[in-house]
């Protein structure tokens, strides 16, 4: 009968549940999950000692790391893109006769454009005045080297390049070296997700996808070539591209040589960002 039918379907449902209520506790215990949530919290210190105020704030707090009394400065200014090259420009410069500053905000572009955040259903405004007086800080300050990096925002071909070159009006004749990073490549998946899911998958069956994408992307190689264009009028800027460290062999990979490498979809890994310092200094020396 149908209620016959149902309270058998009640039962296979709730023992159904009850198995992956099981199969899950077991999962979350297995060295591949510990590994990914290790992976998912390796940043950098900087979100712990608060220096991005992502959108609550436009307050410019500039977050400083090394020796204060150095003849030498060097800043890194960027959004979460940028930021998540810290732990390099901190192996070289985070002490000795260098100081460190960090200026940072999530999500806020070192473009001089106003856009529109989805996640705030309005323009970044926060964004627009941090900016501003977060150049105007530098500025004053004159660091010997400025790195700035950003995420590939979703601009125009004129954004990009009138908006860099504002930004570089301001700064290019006042510092000695400016170093714009190039966006790095992103992942369509979660990185470290796809790697546990991976390895989990393979101790019952041949993993359903594999955790790498061939490196790139049409809108990749434009946004590099509208960075070469702003770039070229200012001597004392320049570009730096870790690119083909990220996801060498043109290859972008979850994991390379059994270490993670993406945190998520689009940022690298505290521990990965810090193993490429010697190329930053390659640049920058």
């Amino acid at each position: 009968t149908t209620i016959a039918l149902s309270i058998f379907m009640i039962a296979v449902l709730a023992t159904t549940g009850t198995v992956w209520i099981s199969r899950s506790e077991v999962w979350s215990r297995q060295p591949e999950q510990k590994e990914f949530k290790q992976t998912q919290l390796d940043v950098s210190r900087i979100y712990a000692d608060q220096c991005d105020q992502w959108y609550f704030s436009a307050d410019v707090r500039p977050c400083a790391y090394g020796n204060p009394d150095a003849a030498n400065t060097a800043v890194l200014l960027g959004d979460s893109v940028g930021a998540q090259w810290f732990p390099a420009l901190y192996e070289l410069f985070g002490g000795g006769d260098w100081n460190l500053i960090l200026l940072t905000k999530g999500s806020c572009p070192i473009i001089d454009e106003t856009f529109f955040y989805s996640q705030l259903n309005r323009n970044f405004i926060e964004c627009d005045v941090w900016r501003n007086a977060a150049i105007d800080w530098i500025v004053q300050q004159s660091p010997e080297i400025l790195f700035i990096g950003n995420s590939q925002v979703e601009f125009t071909q004129n954004q990009w390049i009138d908006g860099t070159k504002r930004v570089l009006d301001r700064v290019a004749t006042e510092i000695p070296k400016v170093f714009i990073i190039r966006p790095t490549y992103a992942l369509p998946f979660h990185g470290p997700a796809c790697i546990a899911r991976n390895k989990w998958q393979s101790k019952i069956i041949k993993p359903l996808i594999n955790c790498s994408i061939p490196a790139g992307s049409e809108m990749s190689g434009r946004v590099l070539d509208w960075l070469q264009t702003a770039v070229s009028e200012y001597s004392s800027a320049s570009i730096i591209d870790m690119n083909s460290r990220v996801c060498p062999g043109g290859v972008c990979s979850a994991i390379v040589n059994g270490k993670p490498v993406f945190r998520d979809e689009q940022h690298i890994t505290a521990s990965f960002a810090r193993s490429l310092h010697g190329y930053f200094a390659e640049y920058a020396f």
